[in-house]
């Protein structure tokens, strides 16, 4: 008998430590059942108290128990698809085009000056350089794209405006960037450097094997030497 009631109470402990008590698999009548001794005796006019009890199964409530939602942080700003910068537009003029122009813009510019700059030796002249000028016609050109939109896309949705606009200016950019290098000249299209430009004649560099890098240290000294030679008295 006292082993059997040992192991009846370790039973009973180890059910406590793990969570697991008597009651937790029983019915509401089984407990009221366990107690109707006691209730008998209350009935009957006893002092008397009991303590039921009740399990309860505890479902939490989980994000996910909320379903089909789309409640979420929403960021204010459209991603775009990633572009290069513009390099050669800021490396010209621009100037808007005046009102009754007649699409036809005329400038002067200077066109092959003979630089004669040279050391003068005492009481001898000074060599003559000459800078001519020339003017020159050019015919207005237009790039140009379009997105279709809807009424009610404008209407309906706020931020298509401003974003349809961006992507506008974004994608007329890097065309007007690309033809300032390579465009043929042929209307509707402007002339690029690479082919308003002369070829370039480069000097004997009298290396046995010349590389790209070697071209372009004697480009910028061509450059350097033309635009620093002046006349000075």
């Amino acid at each position: 008998k006292l082993t059997k009631a040992v192991e009846a109470q370790g039973l009973e402990i180890n059910k406590i430590l793990t969570g697991k008590g008597g009651n937790k698999d029983k019915s509401v009548a089984e407990l009221i059942e366990e107690k109707k001794d006691v209730m008998g005796r209350i009935a009957k006019g006893e002092k008397t108290s009991f303590k039921i009890e009740v399990p309860v199964t505890k479902a939490p409530v989980l994000r996910s128990s909320v379903t089909n939602t789309t409640q979420a942080m929403r960021l204010d700003d459209i991603g775009q698809v990633a572009y290069r910068s513009f390099t050669l537009s800021s490396l010209f003029r621009q100037r808007p085009i005046a009102p009754n122009s007649n699409g036809i813009v005329r400038y002067v510019d200077q066109s092959a000056p003979t630089r004669a700059a040279a050391s003068v030796a005492e009481n001898n002249a000074f060599p003559e350089s000459t800078f001519p000028w020339q003017e020159y016609t050019l015919s207005l050109q237009k790039i140009g794209d379009q997105v279709p939109v809807s009424m009610e896309a404008f209407n309906d949705v706020d931020y298509i405006a401003g974003e349809i606009e961006q992507l506008l200016q974004v994608n007329v950019g890097l065309r007007e960037d690309a033809d300032l290098w390579n465009a043929n000249g042929i209307a509707p299209n402007i002339t690029g450097i690479l082919t308003y430009a002369p070829t370039y004649v480069a000097p004997d560099l009298q290396l046995d094997e010349p590389n790209l890098f070697d071209l372009i240290v004697k480009v910028a000294e061509q450059i350097n030497a033309e635009a620093y030679c002046v006349t000075r008295s």
